[in-house]
C-alpha cells in the first residue's frame, strides 16, 4: 500500500515544514495539493510539481476547495501575529480544517501540534495547539495522527537581532532549565512517512522529541565554540523580550503567548516519556548553529558580550 500513488494536501505550504513535506512526497512520486494564501511564495512548489490552491486558512470557502478529492492532507495551523486575539485567530484556521475536513470525507491527516498540548497547564503557543487537537479530534470518520513535536532550533532567529548586537544569548528561558528542540526538517520527515505509511486509525498521538540534556546555557557554549569566542547567556525578562519583539513589529498578543510559552519552559516542561510510538529526531542542534546561527552572528558588526 505505501506505493500507491497517493493525493496529497500540505496546508501552510510555504512554511518550513510544509515545504520539506512537499518536496519529500513530491520525490516519492506523489500528487501534492498545496495551500497558502501567497502565490508568488507557492511558486518555487510549483516549479517542482506541486498543484496551488492560492487562499487563506481563515476562509473557510478557501479551505473547502483545497479539501475537494484528497487521501490525506498535513495540517499546519497558523495565526497573524499581529491578530488582537492570536489563539481565536490560531484556532479559526483548526476550525475550518476540521469543517472541511469533515464536510469533504477526509479519511486521513497528520496534525502537525505542540508537545505539552494536552496539558492546560503549559500555556501560550503550547496550549493553543491543544485547542486545535481537540477540534480536529471531533471530527467523526477521520483518522487523525496529532503529532507533538518540540520547539524548533529556527525558533532561534526570534533572538539573532539581539545576539548579533548584544553578544549574548537573550533567550528568556532559564539558562539551566531542559529544553526539547529539534529541526524542522527533522519533523516533516516524520510527519512524510506517516502520511506515506497511513498506518494509524481513529485519533492517535505521537510524540517526537530532540536529543536530551539541551539548556539555554549548552546552546550558549555550543555558539562560543563555532564563533571561537565567549558567548554568555543574558536572558532577558520576559516583559522586556515582549517590548523588543512589539518593536520588530510583532503584534502584542502574540508576543504574551510566545513568552509565556518560554515561561513555561523555564518552569520545565517535561520531556514526556513511555507513550508508546514516541520517536527522538536524529539531529542534535550543533550542525544548524554551525550552518546557519554562527555564520549570522560572525558576519554582524562585533558586539560587546554582555556582562
Amino acid at each position: 500500500m505505501t506505493n500507491l500513488k497517493r493525493h496529497y494536501l500540505v496546508t501552510c505550504a510555504t512554511g518550513n515544514v510544509g515545504r520539506r513535506a512537499v518536496g519529500e512526497l513530491l520525490k516519492r512520486g506523489h500528487d501534492v495539493r498545496v495551500f497558502a494564501r501567497n502565490r508568488d511564495r507557492l511558486q518555487a512548489l510549483i516549479d517542482i510539481g506541486a498543484t496551488a490552491v492560492v487562499g487563506d486558512m481563515h476562509d473557510l470557502g478557501a479551505v473547502r476547495a483545497a479539501f475537494q478529492d484528497i487521501d490525506a492532507a498535513l495540517l499546519i495551523c497558523k495565526g497573524s501575529m499581529n491578530a488582537r486575539d492570536y489563539r481565536r485567530d490560531f484556532f479559526l484556521a483548526g476550525e475550518n480544517y476540521a469543517i472541511a475536513a469533515g464536510e469533504t470525507g477526509l479519511r486521513s491527516a497528520v496534525f502537525v501540534s505542540s508537545l505539552g498540548a494536552h496539558d492546560d497547564r503549559y500555556r501560550g503557543l503550547v496550549l493553543i495547539h491543544g485547542d486545535v487537537e481537540q477540534r480536529l479530534n471531533t471530527v467523526p470518520g477521520l483518522n487523525l495522527l496529532n503529532l507533538r513535536s518540540p520547539m524548533f532550533f529556527e525558533d532561534l532567529f526570534y533572538f539573532l537581532p539581539t545576539m548579533t548586537t548584544v553578544g549574548a544569548l537573550t533567550w528568556p528561558i532559564a539558562p539551566d532549565s531542559l529544553i526539547d528542540m529539534g529541526g524542522t526538517a527533522d519533523v516533516a520527515d516524520v510527519a512524510v512517512e506517516r502520511l506515506v505509511a497511513l498506518d494509524f486509525e481513529g485519533k492517535q498521538v505521537v510524540e517526537i522529541h530532540g536529543q536530551p540534556g539541551l539548556t539555554t546555557t549548552k546552546i550558549a557554549d555550543i555558539i562560543s565554540g563555532a564563533i571561537g569566542r565567549p558567548f554568555p547567556v543574558a536572558p532577558s525578562s520576559g516583559e522586556d523580550d515582549v517590548a523588543r519583539m512589539m518593536e520588530a513589529g510583532i503584534g502584542r498578543d502574540f508576543s504574551i503567548l510566545m513568552n509565556e510559552a518560554w515561561e513555561t519552559f523555564s518552569h520545565g516542561l517535561v520531556r514526556e516519556s513511555g507513550r508508546p510510538g514516541s520517536r527522538l529526531l536524529p539531529q542534535s542542534i550543533d550542525r544548524f548553529i554551525e550552518n546557519v546561527i554562527a555564520p549570522a552572528i560572525l558576519a554582524a558588526p562585533r558586539a560587546v558580550a554582555a556582562e
